[in-house]
């Protein structure tokens, strides 16, 4: 009895296990799996119910709409992601051609002065002038590399 009661549990055709898979992309981008949807990014949760099934022709074209469809707006997040970069290391060379003229005006002028209400020279003080150029000097250091 017991072998007969084994050869049907190993005839059977499996067993069906509900488990559930999510997918979600992090912030860098790469695609990650697992059985617990992520905090921080919005899952998607992955139909393997059909696993060893045959799908038909329509249903894998949809699939391969969907996968298509899924790439392609991969693609453009990461294209958008770049130009955002570009623009962020424009605008640091920007600042670091503009941080340098003005370090070098700094350094080599007898006096700074400002404006007033009135369009008179108002004379920055020395310790305020130096605060500025350190100021400079940081900028340099952190937008020029």
């Amino acid at each position: 009895m017991n072998k007969i009661l084994l050869l049907l549990i190993c005839l059977y055709p499996g067993f069906n296990v509900s488990a559930e898979i999510y997918k979600w992309v992090d912030d860098q981008g790469h695609t990650h799996y697992g059985d617990k949807p992520a905090d921080e990014a919005d899952s998607l949760q992955v139909d393997v119910s059909k696993k060893g099934h045959f799908d038909s022709d329509a249903d894998r074209a949809e699939k391969r709409q969907r996968l298509l469809d899924a790439m392609q707006e991969d693609r453009h997040r990461k294209q958008q992601e770049a130009e955002k970069q570009r623009e962020q290391q424009q605008y640091a060379q920007r600042q670091c051609v503009v941080a340098r003229d003005r370090l070098k005006q700094y350094e080599s002028v007898g006096y700074l002065y400002r404006l007033d209400k009135d369009g008179n020279r108002v004379v920055i003080p020395t310790e305020k002038r130096d605060q500025l150029t350190e100021k400079l000097r940081s900028d340099i250091r952190k937008n020029c590399n």
